[in-house]
């Protein structure tokens, strides 16, 4: 059959980069038992020096974002072309080394919030 793209990647997340399956749903900052990845978890990953842990960190965060965009729902946050992804990486690490509290929760429902700030969908 023919596949077009968002469906193609909406298969290929899930074994790349174990997120939650839409960043709407997991919005609430769930509990680490819910989701596949915690905030401390990935903040471990992301500050490490192993270059095994570091494509990880990037992958996940990737992961995040892409499933905002490609989201059939309403969209929480909507990035500009010019936002790299070293950026998303750095605003993310960021706010969970200065939110120790959420550590337990699903990451993907707390690396969203600097995004969801900085950069709004325009009505």
């Amino acid at each position: 059959g023919h596949y077009d793209e968002p469906e193609i990647l909406s298969y290929a997340i899930p074994l790349i980069c174990p997120i939650g399956a839409d960043v709407k749903q997991v919005l609430p900052m769930n509990e680490a038992a819910a989701a596949y990845e915690s905030g401390g978890t990935l903040l471990e990953h992301c500050v490490s020096e192993s270059l095994i842990s570091g494509i990880y960190c990037m992958g996940y965060i990737l992961g995040v974002a892409d499933s905002n965009a490609y989201s059939n729902d309403e969209k929480t946050f909507c990035l500009p072309k010019d936002v790299s992804r070293n950026q998303l990486r750095l605003m993310a690490v960021k706010f969970l080394k200065d939110n120790p509290v959420t550590h337990h929760y699903g990451a993907a429902s707390i690396i969203v919030r600097p995004w969801i700030k900085a950069f709004p969908c325009k009505d």
